[in-house]
């Protein structure tokens, strides 16, 4: 590592760091700058190094800062009026514990076997292989440094004329059109960056179409929309459906409707009737991500009454059940009431002739109320 120079030492005390922070991150940037890398790669890096120490300098201000160099001082930067002190600060910061020495076994462009130099040819499987093991070793180094960085993506453009070598399909890197660059951009491990790994789908039943969008979007999602209503409705139904395993960047489709539908009634199971001993009522609704109330007090259920049905409700009395259904972007459910009327079991009477013996008498007796089975 270099010393700092005089005006390093004056800048570090102006941006509150260590000279040799500042004399580290001008080797860094040099080091960079001398790379054999496309120019937009190197800004590239550049920008993403310094975006993950929180400075974001953006590729325009990282391609003028490597157009600057070599640096004989770091101080040099200053000229750069897209930098500023801040973010001159955060680039001096990030660039000081950056290790660019790794990346020079991995230049960008593929490799010619020792056997084939002179006439450039490359099998095209020897072109896949190479660049694969190239973006590989990158992605190994930035993965594995203190710095945060990941490979972004990989843009590869690659000319020349097609041959043959030994028989099998080839490229000559050398022809008169020839040439090969590889293309690299690197962000900030925490940065959001493009996948292809599965996810989530995420839920937005209930909202507006739009909104519906974004929450996919921020999930990293595309929408379909299907609208079998005015542009105003919400999304009644969405596939794939919510908690599904999808590729990122696939579309999910949506249902629109009419914000102003009511959800369907909700329905009873078993319909009301009379009941012995106890009985466990179900409720549902064929209206998708809807809540369900009930009440069985008399009371009519609301959105602020009532109870909000999880499991079966069960009985042991009387009593008159009353459910209504709620979604969000829907009118609420019409209230269906229904009345389980519990049936006294059978029981046994004992008759006291007067000849003085027992005699047992067997019968059902059927009451409506709740009223005490008799001792």
């Amino acid at each position: 590592m270099s010393e700092p120079t005089a005006a390093e030492r004056a800048l570090a005390a102006q941006l509150q760091l260590d000279p040799v922070t500042v004399a580290a991150a001008r080797d860094a940037l040099n080091a960079i700058a001398s790379l054999a890398w496309p120019s937009p790669t190197r800004a590239a890096l550049l920008a993403g190094v310094a975006q993950s120490a929180g400075a974001d300098i953006g590729p325009a201000a990282s391609t003028l800062a490597l157009a600057a160099a070599p640096l004989a001082s770091f101080d040099a930067l200053l000229s750069i009026p897209e930098l500023g002190i801040e973010r001159l600060a955060g680039l001096a910061r990030a660039l000081s514990g950056f290790d660019v020495g790794p990346l020079r076994g991995a230049e960008a462009g593929p490799d010619v076997p020792p056997g084939n130099r002179a006439s450039n040819v490359m099998r095209i499987s020897d072109v896949a292989t190479s660049v694969g093991n190239q973006v590989a070793l990158v992605d190994h180094v930035l993965r594995s440094g203190a710095n945060g960085m990941r490979l972004h993506g990989v843009d590869l453009r690659l000319s020349g004329g097609g041959t043959a070598f030994d028989g099998d399909v080839a490229l000559d890197l050398g022809a008169q059109s020839g040439g090969s660059a590889l293309a690299i951009a690197f962000v900030p491990s925490d940065a959001g960056f493009a996948s292809t790994s599965d996810a989530q789908v995420p839920d937005v039943r209930g909202y507006t179409a739009v909104l519906a969008q974004r929450k996919l979007a921020a999930g990293g999602f595309g929408a379909t929309v299907i609208s079998v209503a005015d542009s105003g409705g919400i999304v009644a139904d969405q596939s794939p459906s919510p908690g599904a395993q999808a590729r990122k960047g696939s579309a999910v489709r949506l249902i629109v409707r009419d914000a102003e539908s009511a959800a369907a009634s909700p329905a009873f199971h078993p319909a009301p009737g009379r009941f012995v001993n106890a009985v466990s009522i179900g409720i549902s609704t064929p209206t998708a991500a809807s809540t369900i109330r009930y009440t069985l007090d008399e009371t009519e259920p609301t959105a602020s009454n009532g109870i909000t049905y999880t499991a079966p409700v069960t009985l042991s009395r009387t009593a008159t059940l009353k459910a209504r259904a709620f979604r969000w972007g829907f009118q609420e459910s019409p209230v269906v009431s229904g009345v389980y009327k519990r049936l006294v079991p059978s029981m046994t009477i004992g008759v006291h002739t007067r000849i003085g013996v027992d005699t047992v008498l067997g019968g059902t007796i059927e009451s409506e109320g709740d009223e005490q089975e008799p001792a």
